[in-house]
């Protein structure tokens, strides 16, 4: 047997480096090393992958401005007894001429934020040795680690406490592991209890955190009895306003909101925090023990991650339930696959690229540029074959990680080791996983021309026709309700189109897939009923996924050539794939009603989407005009960093005083860079033209474009804009440009109502100063997110020798709250602007005005 390598650690740990005013330093005395071989060390801070991990995967989608960023750490040497070579920033190589070797270095943590100075996670925070050295071009994360003896020596301020997964023996922290790990806190509450076979500490700073024990001890419990033992001596449970990297071996970080409100919430009234520690607990056997070689395949390990979770959650209806309730029966209901249903619909509806894999079977696209939902296509994979092996896929999971616990894993070798031991159905797997990796296309279940025929014997046949798309077929279960309340359910091949049973007793109806094992991108043809209508709040107690759904929301807005309005948001929600959002807003000083209403669908034929609007009497630019369009279009995602979308309108536009309007027909082209950069731009061209014959004729044309820059936490925002109609015969005035409009020109001068233009150029410009503003935590607001803006705006039309122009300051407060972590939900963004000058027809004024905004337009 080789000898194990020994480290032994000396850990400075000062007051001044816990305030981020020092780093720590740090000596290690490394024995075992093989004696004049090159060694490599693996510096973990040094590397931006390293950052990269499931739980980031989820904060990523969270908040698209990405405003808050982690501070990274890093690791120095500030001595080595032997000469060394850095490969790259992570990677040092050094040739082992001693025994035992020395090393000194200086380290900084990575933080997310500067007031969090209670709790700080030690992890990877040392050089790591390499299983062997790579080439220095293709350094990465190792992806082998072995054992290591270490024996840990900490001097820490007397104020602190010391938790860690691994044994404490008078102030040494010993263990022989592959990583080495310990947490200290100040204030904060410690228990110990025994889970099964294993202690566990669990390190709290809210009373509300008492909940998690006994959960957690569900959740452990169980997941040991589907994945076998867990490999660790220890675990620690923390309490986190941080949230560190969630697949830490042995340790568990659930988030507490800083906001008291959300706090709230999360823990009396949703399952969101619970739903967390299921895929958190389950990753201590995934996401720790099964080691990935490339940060590309994060979907595959989060996927089969939170299958694993959904089992647990699905045995337990009460916590499967996003909304917790403590009688007999939840206010209102959405389990957790249907949240994952939810997630494949909206990837369904606006990403035309999902597929994970190319045809080569490669990962598509690297981690910077995946959806931030990416994973939940394998994730539904994963589901259908729960369904569809039974019994047996969860044991056959079991078996795969015990032969590959602390080994290198890929999603071929889990492809190859399930067609292995199901050598029956090994082509049929073949086919399931080809679909659901590389494919574009969803499944779709539709009954139709179902028949219900009585014999005079009293016998009931039922014939029915079941359409899948072609190039995506799967098996499927076939449901039958009788009128006495009993069921029959029957199991039918991928290839099935024709169903004819008979029975003894009078069926009431029929469905197809009746327990939403698969994911179905349309609910609403899978049965012979109808779906119903429900109001929320109102009668709405569940939220069916084959019925609609109306959300309100009352709020208010002024946006610029507007008085104070009240304004009333809908939704009617079809639960898969498509949707109506209505916005009516009242003018009281005008007595003027108006209201922008969209639809938005799939049209699957032509491989395309329909957006559907019509707007009226809405924002100063649309006063007393009504416009009626349909918008067909293709999103497009190409593998150069570029997104968006091209299509083909068609619109009517109405004069409601003279009562007239017309109709035209156009194309669109959006263009927007995808993947993480610290600077997004959106360009968006359009061509319209009035039909012939019509009483008027013209050509209306107009560019724009937006580019927002991060520096730090600084962010400047411009915005350009160039519209020109050309009129051929008549004058059509609903077809010019408003300079107030928030969709085009967008100047921002609050009043008067300024004269439509038939040509304008606009160009505006914002800075944005991070402000932390003394906001109640009872509020649901992100005061570290605010900023203060300062904006300029610059618009001229040539052909009336017109110009106009303001400038003004005002605050953005993103609104919603910690969610999961570093990251927070903005679920609104309220802006309040303060027009200081504007400049219009030769008139200057220098009165300061207001404006008002909770959807981001301005």
């Amino acid at each position: 047997m080789s000898r194990v390598v020994s480290y032994q650690i000396t850990v400075d740990v000062t007051e001044a480096a816990l305030d981020g005013k020092d780093v720590f330093k740090a000596s290690a005395s490394i024995s075992g090393l093989k004696q004049g071989a090159d060694t490599c060390f693996y510096l973990a801070f040094n590397d931006r992958n390293y950052f990269i991990d499931p739980s980031q995967t989820i904060n990523r989608s969270l908040n698209k401005d990405k405003r808050v960023k982690p501070r990274y750490g890093g690791i120095r040497f500030i001595e080595a007894s032997v000469p060394h070579t850095e490969l790259s920033s992570s990677i040092l190589k050094l040739k082992a001429d001693t025994d035992p070797l020395k090393l000194e270095f200086a380290f900084e943590l990575p933080k997310w934020s500067k007031e969090a100075k209670r709790q700080y996670l030690f992890h990877r925070f040392y050089p790591q040795i390499m299983s062997q050295c790579p080439e220095a071009e293709k350094t990465s994360i190792p992806t082998k680690l072995d054992l290591v003896d270490f024996l840990i020596d900490l001097r820490l301020p007397a104020t602190w406490d010391l938790t860690t997964p691994m044994n404490v023996k008078q102030g040494r922290l010993t263990q022989r592991s592959r990583f080495a790990t310990f947490n200290l806190t100040k204030g904060y509450r410690i228990e110990e209890m025994k889970v099964g076979d294993i202690p566990v500490t669990f390190v709290a700073n809210s009373p509300t955190f008492d909940r998690y024990q006994e959960y957690f001890k569900q959740f452990y419990l169980r997941t040991k009895e589907l994945l076998g033992p867990l490999p660790f001596q220890k675990m620690i449970v923390l309490e986190s306003e941080e949230l560190e990297k969630s697949s830490i071996p042995g340790v568990i970080t659930i988030n507490s909101p800083k906001q008291v409100g959300l706090d709230k919430i999360q823990t009396e009234y949703l399952n969101w925090s619970l739903w967390q520690l299921a895929f958190f607990t389950a990753q201590q056997w995934i996401g720790t023990t099964l080691w990935k070689s490339n940060p590309n395949e994060d979907w595959f390990f989060r996927g089969l991650t939170d299958l694993i979770a959904g089992v647990i959650l699905s045995e337990r209806p009460r916590i499967s339930n996003i909304f917790a309730y403590s009688g007999d029966k939840p206010w209102l209901e959405l389990r957790y696959n249907q949240g994952i249903d939810l997630l494949a619909s909206f990837q369904y509806l606006i990403n035309p690229d999902v597929r994970i894999l190319n045809d080569s079977f490669e990962v598509y696209k690297p981690i910077q540029d995946q959806g931030d939902f990416d994973y939940v296509r394998h994730l539904l994979l994963m589901r259908f074959l729960n369904w569809y092996l039974e019994e047996t896929f969860i044991f056959q999971i079991r078996e795969f990680y015990k032969t590959n616990q602390f080994k290198v894993v890929t999603y071929l070798d889990f492809y190859q080791y399930m067609i292995k031991v199901n050598p029956a159905l090994s082509e049929n797997l073949e086919y399931y996983f080809s679909l659901w990796w590389s494919k574009d296309d969803w499944p779709d279940f539709e009954l139709e021309s179902v028949q219900y025929l009585k014999s005079e014997k009293g016998i009931y046949t039922i014939r029915a026709d079941v359409n899948q798309p072609d190039d995506f077929l799967l098996p499927f279960d076939f449901h039958v309700v009788f009128k006495d309340g009993s069921t029959w359910k029957k199991r039918f091949a991928r290839d099935t189109k024709e169903i004819r049973q008979t029975f003894r007793k009078e069926p009431d109806y029929v469905e197809i897939n009746p327990g939403r094992e698969i994911f179905d991108r349309d609910r609403f043809n899978n049965s012979d009923e109808f779906g119903g209508l429900y109001f929320w709040p109102g009668n709405a107690e569940r939220i069916y996924d084959d019925a609609y759904v109306f959300v309100w929301l009352p709020f208010i807005g002024k946006l610029p050539g507007e008085s104070l309005s009240l304004m009333l948001g809908l939704q009617l929600f079809r639960y898969v794939n498509s949707g109506a959002n209505i916005v009516i807003s009242y003018v009281p000083g005008e007595s003027r009603t108006g209201y922008n209403a969209t639809y938005s669908t799939k049209v699957d034929w032509l491989k395309a989407n329909l957006d559907l609007s019509a707007v009226e009497n809405y924002g100063a630019g649309l006063k007393n005009q009504r416009i009626v369009s349909g918008l067909l279009y293709r999103p497009f995602n190409w593998n150069i960093g570029v997104e968006g979308r091209y299509g083909l309108s068609l619109r009517n536009r109405s004069d409601l005083l003279l009562k007239e309007d017309h109709s035209t027909y156009g194309s669109i082209a959006e263009f927007s860079n995808s993947g993480i950069s610290p600077c997004s731009r959106r360009v968006q061209l359009s061509v319209e033209k009035t039909f012939p014959n019509n009483s008027t004729e013209y050509l209306r044309n107009f560019a724009s474009a937006i580019v927002s820059c991060q520096y730090k936490s600084f962010f400047t925002t411009v915005g350009g804009f160039v519209g020109k109609v050309v009129q051929e015969t008549g004058i059509s005035t609903v077809s010019l440009f408003s300079p107030q409009s928030i969709t085009e020109a967008r100047v921002r001068i609050d009043a008067p109502t300024l004269e439509a233009v038939p040509d304008i150029w606009s160009l505006g410009l914002d800075f944005e100063i991070p402000v932390h503003l003394p906001v109640s935590s009872l509020l649901f607001v992100l005061p570290k997110k605010s900023s203060l803006r300062f904006f300029y705006d610059k618009a001229r039309s040539n052909s009336l020798d017109r110009d106009f122009s303001d400038y003004g300051l005002g605050l953005r407060l993103p609104l919603g709250g910690d969610v999961v972590g570093k990251r927070s939900l903005a679920i609104g963004s309220l802006s309040i602007l303060a027009v200081l000058a504007r400049e219009y027809d030769d008139v200057k004024n220098n009165d300061v005005g207001l404006l008002i905004d909770f959807v981001g337009k301005l």
